[in-house]
């Protein structure tokens, strides 16, 4: 727990704490951050502090802080070069928000503690396609996949990657699609002993709409 022992009075200070780490905000009767405030770490300071960053580059974050925590609308720069625009509650990602990784990958959706859950959308930096749907425990369970091209998957995921029954639909003006279903086809006996299963599409007819 950082000191905040000097401050004499309720109001907006500067802080420079021992570590280096620094806030400029508001403080209220009990010393604690509340309202805007941006808390910006030390490039130089070691571990981790009750933020809950391990500073490696300069991270910080602006927003609202409740009664010495994230709260409400924040941005928070992530030491490995992501960074998170959205709700926070208690510290934590809670409700509406984007989350921009450091290799160009995106997720706008909802969180509930720091964890992705219900509605939202990834898109790949790599090749820009998304994944669109629902989300359990951090990953996708049901939705569509919509590939760079036009085309795309809707069905079910475990993992991020589809299974079980879904529907195709290519990328032309004919509205051609193919229903089908992923299954599961296990290594064969004398594959390694850390072989995984791998996916195998089975399809039916192609239709046009």
């Amino acid at each position: 727990m950082e000191e905040t022992n000097w401050i004499k009075r309720a109001g907006k200070a500067r802080v420079t704490y021992l570590n280096g780490n620094v806030f400029e905000g508001t403080f209220d009767e009990e010393k604690r951050k509340q309202g805007e405030g941006t808390y910006t770490w030390s490039s130089s300071a070691e571990g981790e502090d009750e933020e809950g960053a391990a500073p490696k580059i300069v991270p910080s974050y602006s927003g609202n802080y409740k009664n010495g925590r994230k709260n409400g609308i924040g941005k928070m720069k992530y030491p490995n070069g992501d960074s998170y625009h959205g709700v926070w509650e208690n510290d934590k990602k809670k409700g509406e928000g984007t989350y921009m990784y450091a290799n160009g990958d995106v997720f706008s959706g909802t969180w509930v503690s720091d964890v992705k859950e219900g509605e939202g959308t990834y898109e790949f930096g790599v090749d820009k396609s998304q994944l669109v749907g629902l989300w359990d425990k951090g990953t996708i369970v049901s939705g569509t996949w919509k590939f760079f091209d036009g085309g795309s998957f809707e069905g079910r995921f475990i993992d991020g990657k589809p299974i079980g029954k879904g529907l195709y639909k290519f990328a032309n003006s004919y509205g051609y699609s193919q229903a089908g279903e992923y299954t599961s086809i296990a290594p064969p006996e004398d594959a390694p002993e850390d072989a995984k299963p791998t996916l195998q599409w089975r399809g039916g007819v192609v239709e046009s709409a």
